[in-house]
């Protein structure tokens, strides 16, 4: 279903290119708008943090592009709803077939870096027990999002794919993957340290260079950030189930899951 809309040959070319290209984007920016004092430690904190960052654009808009396909396109939503298996189950493993593209990518993102612009990354430097481990949570936690996101599809229109793209892009922006979150404006910083995006950014910058590079959260030692990457992933993913049984009773009460909204 992800990829058989090109042959696989050209599917690859595009799955190899698109994170390339990504990356390109961004350091051509960096290099752009850069001060002349900028260090060179926060160009690898930023290179690591966006090959990660890729895993929450992905699973956000894959989870509510899975109510988008199925009601409007497949229009088998209401008869998956009839199934037994549960639908939390099911949106996360339509979602885990991005989670995988999105894996290749950013090992390609990351070799890239590496060879092209001397990131100091090594397969033998890297803290695997612990990227494992807050990958995990990490993913958890932006999968938690995404079932918001996902519910909130359920009572709109098509294009609510506007939407989990803002939201993404908040996300992108409040998350330190960019800058230190102690540059961000002080009523903004809460929700920072609010979302387990950030704990995941900083812990997967520790894991793969052996520091962050990045202001804001260097006071917490391994364990504290593991443990507060644990409590808002938890948080986050009860507030989901809540939110998403919200939007399911009203979508059931309004007759929404086999609506199809054409233009």
């Amino acid at each position: 279903m992800e990829a058989n809309w090109a042959h696989p040959t050209e599917f690859l070319t595009y799955a190899l290119a698109k994170p390339i290209c990504h990356v390109l984007i961004l350091v051509f920016i960096y290099f752009a708008v850069r001060s002349g004092d900028s260090q060179q430690g926060q160009f690898y904190g930023m290179f690591v943090g966006n090959a990660f960052f890729v895993f929450v654009h992905a699973i956000m808009i894959g989870a509510g592009e899975v109510i988008d396909e199925d009601r409007e396109h497949f229009r088998v939503l209401k008869y998956i709803y009839c199934s037994p298996v549960s639908i939390f189950s099911y949106l996360s493993g339509r979602t885990a077939t991005k989670i995988i593209l999105t894996a290749i990518s950013t090992v390609i993102t990351l070799v890239f870096g590496r060879f092209v612009f001397g990131i100091p990354i090594s397969l033998f430097s890297i803290n695997y027990p612990f990227l494992i481990l807050v990958f995990v949570l990490g993913v958890l936690g932006t999968l938690a999002f995404g079932i918001m996101v996902a519910g909130f599809f359920l009572v709109t229109a098509r294009h609510g794919g506007v939407l989990s793209g803002g939201i993404a892009g908040l996300f992108y922006l409040a998350s330190g993957t960019l800058f230190p979150i102690a540059n961000l404006p002080a009523w903004l910083q809460p929700v920072a340290r609010a979302i387990p995006i950030t704990y995941w950014i900083e812990a997967t910058r520790r894991a793969v260079l052996g520091a962050s590079y990045f202001e804001g959260l260097e006071h917490l030692a391994a364990g504290q950030l593991v443990g507060i990457l644990l409590a808002t992933t938890v948080a986050t993913m009860i507030v989901s189930v809540l939110f998403y049984r919200a939007m399911e009773k009203i979508a059931l009460t309004r007759g929404y899951l086999d609506r199809i909204t054409n233009y």
